[in-house]
């Protein structure tokens, strides 16, 4: 069989590790900065603070968008790690959830006067300055959805103006004079006089152009939608919802932030929670799409790491038990150890590989099959693919037992010799 060169399945493992740690890094901070976010947030008191304190409803919909993100990278990332959809739903994950900590932060700092946690100026800065990326990362996500690659080159510049947008933003919040839009604390890096206000004013101008960038997005999605198959329209379906249904309300959001934000308002709970829901409703939308309808073939994979995880335990099952049953008959028998068990328990998974095999696979195809797929010919979707890397890997796996169980047969073998020879 013509595998790849020496170095390529180790190569592979060690990319798969650092996914592995990258996945864990993003999930274990997600999860740690809603959590301090939730403990802030609930213990924060009305008091001489800039911004409303908003009610423990806020920052539930915080926590959730944080989950709904966080759940569909954790699923995309691991996976199908070749495609950056699952790796931008981390990364709104992980601004979403240090956007809410700052929040957080800063009412619960600002209750008392003097503040009772130190440098909310600087901390309020910070997700000012976060705040003007998230709208490149929505862009960037309905852009690429689903196969992670635009339309066509021409689309896909959409996504770099939207990422020049952000920097050009964050620059001009950075020294803006005034607060801090959203978190209310006075910029500690502010430019004074007029240049300062006028990066203010460049500042929220900036934002509202990157908002309205995701008309052309939408835009491009409802192309890709009337371009795809039954099934690709299946998996768009939802999809496209949400997005208008987002920047209706992102819109929205952005013309009353000002208002609801400032101390006083009566309308910041319902436009956070509003917000919530509309960014919400991007991650079910692909839950939808990949667990009902088959996107990025989650369910093929599912059933492939089923076939060969059970295959593989289940032929080092037979394989240990095959040598110890033969080597107690022939000791029984002979009074001497010999390679004929060896030989006679390959034999054994030599004819045992195939219908086991093949059992599995039928397993497999009846629990994570798609719907509206035909029945395919009898016998043709249980072929082996000896090209297959998860074949490769199962083929060394087995290889690896085999040899550890006769490194100890063969230490085995001087003592029964010994035992078997006449005094």
């Amino acid at each position: 069989m013509a595998g790849p060169p020496a170095n390529a399945l180790p190569a592979t493992h060690r990319l798969r590790r650092r996914h592995q740690l990258v996945i864990w890094v993003v999930l274990i901070l997600s999860a740690a900065m809603i959590l301090a976010a939730l403990v802030l947030g609930f213990t924060a008191q009305p008091g001489h603070q800039p911004i409303v304190v908003q009610g423990r409803l806020a920052y539930i919909g915080g926590m959730v968008i944080t989950l709904g993100y966080g759940f569909v990278f954790a699923v995309l990332a691991t996976r199908r790690p070749e495609n950056p959809v699952g790796w931008i739903f981390g990364a709104v994950a992980l601004i979403n959830s240090a956007s809410n900590l700052v929040w957080a932060y800063v009412s619960n700092a600002t209750e008392t006067i003097p503040p009772r946690l130190p440098i909310p100026e600087v901390v309020g800065w910070i997700g000012g300055l976060t705040f003007q990326i998230y709208p490149y990362f929505f862009i960037l996500l309905i852009l690429r959805f689903p196969d992670g690659k635009p339309l066509s080159h021409a689309w896909g510049r959409w996504a770099d103006v939207a990422a020049a947008l952000g920097v050009i933003g964050v620059i001009f919040t950075a020294f803006a004079a005034g607060r801090v839009p959203n978190y209310g604390v006075v910029n500690p890096f502010a430019v004074p006089g007029a240049l300062g206000d006028a990066f203010a004013a460049l500042a929220a101008g900036v934002l509202v152009v990157q908002v309205l960038l995701l008309l052309p997005a939408i835009a491009s999605l409802v192309i890709r939608y009337r371009r795809a198959d039954r099934i690709g329209r299946l998996q768009l379906k939802w999809f496209t919802y949400a997005v208008a249904v987002l920047a209706v309300i992102g819109i929205a959001y952005i013309l009353v932030r000002e208002s609801a934000f400032t101390s006083g308002s009566t309308v910041g709970d319902i436009t956070w929670l509003a917000f919530c829901t509309g960014a919400t409703s991007i991650p079910v939308a692909a839950l939808i799409a990949i667990l009902r309808h088959d996107l990025y073939q989650i369910d093929t994979i599912i059933g492939r790491t089923f076939v060969y995880g059970a295959l593989t335990a289940i032929l080092a099952g037979v394989y240990t038990a095959g040598i110890r049953l033969f080597n107690w008959i022939f000791a029984e028998l002979t009074g001497e150890s010999s390679d004929l068990p060896l030989v006679l328990t390959t034999l054994v998974l030599a004819t045992t590989f195939t219908p086991i095999k093949v059992r599995l696979e039928r397993i497999a195809a009846e629990r994570w099959k798609e719907p509206d797929e035909a029945e395919p010919p009898p016998g043709r979707a249980l072929a082996l693919d000896l090209d297959d890397p998860q074949v490769e890997a199962f083929a060394q796996r087995i290889a690896e037992i085999m040899r550890g169980q006769e490194r100890r047969e063969a230490k085995r073998r001087p003592t029964s010799s010994r035992r078997s020879q006449p005094r």
